[in-house]
């Protein structure tokens, strides 16, 4: 067990709090003569109903340090319980457990038996994503990852809106205007490029044409209620290659998703009738009589104090002529997802990498497949967070028809937007945004030149490799470090910086780790109470830490603590690097500061991972 985990157990049997509640308050002192954590007792006063620094008195005479603890004392100080470690136990502990466990140090089996869905990215299968689609990509895999790392079974997936009036506009121009759509040349080469410029060329002709526009609202009904295979088959062809094209720009920053689920998919199952059918039964939709929604099927949402006051609380969830509103469909996949409703789903392979296969409903040709897409016990939706009300509406159709545990197991990560500069407004609508790829590309080429300068003699093609893992790591980094629901103004030259914050100056402290060890191997068994000096200390008790970040991370949703983490732990080796030579210190003392840098590089590596960052040789 690393300390600051023993420390969060102890304090816990003391106080009667829950194990998350600690972790929540522990707290790092300012100094080493308060110790090494402590736990603000002020914070508990108003839950306990006593005075701080009585409830502090009464948690330090309930702790025993137990035997071979890496606990050397606990005092009080002020309204606090201060906790003093023996740094030579420590270090053995650690460094010890990190080497065994390698690079399951950090995992642990809490969400055993659970199984999560993390909704992400959500892009239109008609044009090329934009630095947004990026970070919420970017966000959603770094906490499936992290949730894998707690025990969780997880499994990613994309709603593919394919019954939208922009899908429609993009096919018309495909299947009727040929002669006026653009050539396949440059960046339009790609399909998800491509189809983006036939989508600004034709909502700009739409915008000034009304019968145009009522022809394309034609084709958007025949499309989602023809019974005309040949067409919708043509479209999903047509979809597919965009969704292909997309998914090479989601495999090139290591946020690919497991399922892509049509809306078309959604609608043609049957799950829509199966959700509807359940949500009367439990009395949580009710026909409307008013005159401005006569005959719809409405959801009873205004007993809930988060839509009171608003001016139709309710929501339509179908129409009165029975088609169902988009609301509708959300709902019907959030039952779906939960297991709610049966699985009327069939499959195919929409994209395979090297490393990934996604796959896709596909009602039209696809077939029945074994799988666990519909058997979540908690569903993350990371979208954006000006669809806060319509992710809610989706959450409270599940409380207001009784399924409570699905409803409080639902958690909406409302991502910020993200901007060059000040300026927030990116939108592939207008088609002026720089695109994913292009902000790739454009790291790479920046990383390309810093290779170059820093490695001449480094051939062509693998300085083409290193900066494309260093650039895309670095605009992944940037966009991770911060917490997922802030506005994040983004810069290159600051997201390329070798120093600071950055995720090239992550991957370059692992260099200079393994560097070391590439010179040097540890010898026979370590004397760690030699690791004596503030550098050395201070790098061994961050190293413990980690399990308790990556726990704390999963609880909140945030990978930006473990990127905070990640840059301390650095910060740390750094520190020891500059003050602690290793190479030439003397036999034993060398052969303990070579454990510490492996110990170091592991849990870096470990770190990394979580955050979707490549490991490089060279920098």
């Amino acid at each position: 067990m690393d300390t600051k985990l023993e420390v969060i157990k102890l304090l816990s049997k003391a106080s009667g709090l829950k194990e998350s509640e600690v972790l929540e308050i522990l707290e790092v002192p300012p100094s080493p003569e308060q110790g090494d954590y402590a736990l603000p007792c002020f914070k508990l006063a108003a839950k306990l109903k006593k005075n701080p620094q009585q409830i502090a008195n009464e948690l330090k005479n309930k702790i025993s340090i137990p035997k071979n603890s890496s606990i050397n004392e606990i005092k009080n100080i002020g309204p606090y319980v201060n906790f003093f470690l023996d740094s030579a136990k420590m270090a053995e502990s650690a460094i010890s457990k990190i080497m065994k466990e390698k690079e399951g140090f950090g995992k642990s089996g809490i969400g055993k038996g659970e199984q999560v869905v993390i909704d992400v990215i959500g892009l239109n299968p008609n044009k090329a994503g934009h630095i947004g689609h990026i970070k919420t990509g970017s966000v959603g895999n770094s906490i499936a990852r992290i949730y894998s790392f707690l025990g969780f079974k997880t499994n990613t997936q994309s709603f593919i809106n394919d019954q939208g009036f922009p899908t429609a506009l993009t096919f018309y121009a495909y299947k009727y205007m040929k002669g006026q759509l653009p050539k396949r040349i440059g960046s339009f080469a790609k399909e998800d490029h491509w189809q983006g410029e036939i989508y600004i060329m034709m909502k700009n002709l739409a915008e000034k044409d009304e019968e145009l526009k009522k022809k394309v609202e034609k084709l958007q009904f025949d499309l989602e209620h023809s019974k005309d295979l040949k067409l919708l088959k043509e479209q999903r062809e047509f979809i597919e290659k965009c969704k292909s094209a997309q998914a090479q720009t989601w495999a090139r920053f290591g946020a690919d998703f497991d399922l892509g689920v049509h809306e078309s998919d959604i609608t043609n199952s049957g799950i829509l009738e199966e959700t509807f059918e359940l949500l009367k039964e439990k009395g949580a939709v009710f026909t409307s009589n008013a005159p401005e929604s006569k005959g719809c099927l409405l959801l009873r949402l205004s007993k809930f104090d988060e839509f009171k006051g608003m001016l139709s609380p309710d929501k339509i969830l179908v129409r009165s002529d029975g088609r169902a509103t988009y609301t509708g469909k959300d709902v019907g996949l959030q039952f779906w997802r939960f297991g709610l409703v049966p699985d009327k789903m069939l499959y195919a392979i929409s994209s395979k990498t090297k490393t990934h296969t996604e796959w896709a409903t596909n009602n039209l040709s696809g077939k029945k497949v074994k799988n666990d897409f519909s058997k979540n016990t908690k569903c993350i939706h990371v979208v954006g967070a000006e669809q806060k009300y319509v992710i809610s509406v989706d959450y409270y159709a599940l409380k207001a028809a009784g399924f409570e545990k699905e409803f409080k197991n639902s958690y909406h990560v409302a991502t910020g937007l993200v901007g060059f500069g000040e300026s927030a407004k990116i939108s592939s609508r207008e088609g002026t945004e720089l695109t994913a790829d292009g902000v790739l590309d454009k790291a790479k080429a920046l990383a390309l030149e810093e290779v170059i300068k820093r490695n001449p003699l480094l051939a062509r093609k693998e300085a083409e490799e290193l900066a494309e893992k260093i650039g895309v790591s670095a605009v992944r980094y940037y966009l991770l470090k911060t917490e997922p629901t802030k506005f994040v103004s983004f810069s290159f030259e600051d997201a390329l910086s070798f120093d600071g914050n950055t995720g090239p100056y992550l991957q370059y402290a692992l260099v200079r780790a393994k560097k070391i060890l590439n010179k040097g191997k540890p010898k026979g068994k370590a004397d760690f109470g030699l690791l004596k000096s503030p550098e050395e200390v201070m790098l061994v008790k961050k190293l413990s830490e980690f399990p308790a970040v990556v726990e704390k991370a999963g609880m909140q949703y945030a990978p930006s603590m473990v990127a905070g983490y990640a840059f301390e732990l650095a910060n740390s080796f750094s520190s020891f690097y500059e003050k602690c030579p290793v190479l030439n210190a003397e036999a034993d003392l060398k052969t303990a500061r070579l454990k510490l840098v492996q110990a170091f590089a592991q849990v870096l590596k470990n770190a990394l991972y979580l955050l979707g960052i490549e490991e490089v040789e060279v920098m």
